[in-house]
C-alpha cells in the first residue's frame, strides 16, 4: 500500500508542484504551488491534479486504487497556488465515490477554480474473496 508521502512522491503531479498534505475530519487537502512561477498551469494539469487528489483520498479506505470515472466543472483558470480539498462521499468493499474542489489562491483571497466528483475502483482484490 501506497501512502502519504510515499504516494505524493511517486505521483507524476510532484514534478511539477510543490504539494502538502494534511487530512481533517475526513477530508483529504492539498496544497500546491508551481515549482516554476514564471510559467502558467495548463487547464489540462487539472485531471493529473485530480487524480492525485482522489487517490490519496481513496488510499484511505483501500490499499490501492484507481479513478474509474470522473466529472468536472471549471469555473476559472489555474493560479500557481491551489487549494484541493477531497472526500470520500460513500463506500463499500471495491468502489468509492469522491468530492474534490479545487480553490486558486490569488494573494489573500481564493477562487472556485474547478469541481469535481467520481468513481474510485479498488485494484487489489484478494483472491481468497473472490472466490
Amino acid at each position: 500500500m501506497i501512502q502519504g508521502e510515499s504516494f505524493i512522491d511517486a505521483h507524476p503531479l510532484k514534478k511539477d508542484f510543490e504539494i502538502r498534505c494534511a487530512k481533517y475530519r475526513g477530508r483529504i487537502t492539498l496544497r500546491l504551488v508551481k515549482r516554476n512561477l514564471n510559467t502558467t498551469i495548463p487547464l489540462v494539469a487539472l485531471g493529473n491534479i485530480l487524480d492525485c487528489a482522489a487517490r490519496l483520498a481513496g488510499n484511505g479506505i483501500f490499499e490501492d486504487c484507481i479513478v474509474s470515472e470522473c466529472e468536472i466543472s471549471i469555473h476559472t483558470q489555474l493560479t500557481k497556488e491551489l487549494i484541493v480539498s477531497t472526500r470520500i462521499v460513500d463506500s463499500d468493499a471495491y468502489v468509492a465515490t469522491f468530492q474534490c474542489e479545487i480553490q486558486g489562491l490569488n494573494q489573500r483571497s481564493r477562487a472556485l477554480v474547478a469541481e469535481a466528483h467520481g468513481t474510485l475502483v479498488k485494484t487489489r482484490v484478494n483472491a481468497l474473496t473472490v472466490a
